[in-house]
C-alpha cells in the first residue's frame, strides 16, 4: 500500500467528491466503455495531486532541524488547483506579451447537424482552429496588414451539451506588409466572415469524404457516393451560421481573461476552485453517479487523446537552498 499524505485545507475538494463513498470507482466500473484513457489519466492525477505518490520536497531548518514535506502537484488541467494556477500564469504572461491595442472577439459556430462528424472524426477538431485563423488572416492581408490572433476551440456550451465553436481574438489592425508601421482601425465584415467560414467547413467535410476517411453517423450510412454527400451538405449553404463579432475594444485584459479559462481549464463553463467550492448537500449514490458521468463526458470533449500519463519522479535529487529552508531532496514513496 502506497502511503498517501494530503495537504490539509479548508472546504470540500473536488477530489473528495470523487473519493467519497467510492463514487469514482463505481462510475468507472459501470461506464468503463464510455470513459476514454485520457479521462482516466487526468482523474487519477487529480486524486493523487499533492500526495506522496507524486513525490515531495523536504524542507529542513538548519537551526532547529524541523522538517516539512511539500508533496508535488499533478499539473493536470482537470485539477482545480493546478488548472487555476496554470490559467493565472498564462493570463499574466499573455498580458505582458500581446500588443496593447484594439482587439475584437469573434465567435465562429456551425449548425448542430455537423457536430457529430467531429465527434466521430476527432482529428478534424485540429483543423477547425486553423481554418478560423486563416480566414481572419487572409482578410487582413487583403487590407495590407498582419494581425495578431489567439484562439481556442470550445466543444460544449453553457448547458454542458456538445456545441463545437471557436473563440478567436484578433487585433483590429496590425503590422503593415510594406513597412514597420502599425495599421489601426481595421474592420472585418460580418457577411464575408460568415460566408467564408461556411464554405471552408463544408469543403473540409467533402474533402475527407472524397478521400474515404470520413466516418458517417448511423442515420447517414445510406450515403455511399460523393455526389450524394455533396447533395446532403449543400443544404447547409442555405442555413444561417452564427458568426458573432463583439464590439471592438482596447480592453485587452478582458480578452485574455476570457480565453484563459478555455485554454487552461476544461471545466470552463463555470470555473471551479477548491478554495471557493461550496460544501455539497448530502447526495445519494443514485444522484452522484449521473452527475460524475456528465462531468467526465464534459472532460472527454476537451482533452486531447494523447494526454500524458502520470509520470512520478523516480529518483532523488538534490536542490539548492531556498531562504532559511534548504530543500533536502525529492523523496518518493514507492514499493
Amino acid at each position: 500500500m502506497i502511503p498517501v499524505e494530503y495537504v490539509s485545507s479548508n472546504g470540500i475538494k473536488l477530489r473528495t467528491i470523487f473519493l467519497d463513498n467510492g463514487n469514482w470507482l463505481k462510475l468507472f466500473l459501470k461506464h468503463r466503455d464510455l470513459i476514454r484513457l485520457s479521462i482516466i489519466v487526468n482523474v487519477l492525477k487529480l486524486l493523487v495531486c499533492r500526495t506522496s505518490f507524486l513525490g515531495y520536497h523536504q524542507f529542513v531548518c538548519p537551526t532547529c532541524s524541523k522538517s516539512m514535506k511539500v508533496p508535488h502537484s499533478c499539473k493536470s488541467r482537470f485539477c482545480p488547483s493546478c488548472g487555476k494556477k496554470a490559467t493565472d500564469t498564462w493570463i499574466k504572461n499573455s498580458f505582458n506579451t500581446l500588443p496593447k491595442t484594439i482587439w475584437q472577439h469573434i465567435t465562429f459556430t456551425m449548425p448542430s447537424e455537423l457536430w457529430v462528424f467531429f465527434w466521430l472524426n476527432r482529428y478534424l477538431m485540429n483543423r477547425i482552429p486553423l481554418i478560423a485563423a486563416t480566414i481572419v488572416k487572409d482578410l487582413a492581408l487583403e487590407k495590407g496588414f498582419l494581425p495578431g490572433i489567439f484562439l481556442a476551440i470550445h466543444t460544449f456550451g453553457r448547458d454542458l451539451k456538445r456545441n463545437i465553436h471557436i473563440h478567436l481574438s484578433t487585433t483590429a489592425g496590425g503590422l503593415s506588409l510594406f513597412n514597420e508601421t502599425w495599421i489601426g482601425k481595421a474592420y472585418f465584415y460580418h457577411q464575408s466572415l460568415k460566408n467564408t467560414w461556411k464554405y471552408h467547413i463544408i469543403s473540409l467535410l467533402r474533402e475527407e469524404f472524397k478521400k474515404g476517411l470520413l466516418l458517417l453517423p448511423p442515420h447517414l450510412k445510406h450515403i455511399t457516393s460523393y455526389t450524394a454527400f455533396n447533395s446532403w451538405t449543400a443544404q447547409f449553404y442555405n442555413t444561417d451560421w452564427v458568426v458573432h463579432l463583439k464590439k471592438q475594444s482596447n480592453n485587452m485584459k478582458a480578452n485574455v481573461d476570457y480565453l484563459g479559462k478555455y485554454l487552461k481549464r476544461p471545466l470552463s463553463v463555470k470555473p471551479v476552485s477548491n478554495s471557493t467550492m461550496a460544501k455539497p448537500s448530502p447526495m445519494s449514490t443514485s444522484t452522484i453517479i449521473p452527475a460524475l458521468l456528465k462531468l467526465c463526458r464534459c472532460l472527454s470533449w476537451t482533452l486531447s487523446p494523447d494526454s500524458s500519463a502520470i509520470s512520478p519522479i523516480k529518483t532523488s535529487e538534490t536542490f539548492a537552498t531556498t531562504g532559511s529552508y534548504p530543500i533536502d531532496s525529492a523523496v518518493n514513496s514507492y514499493p
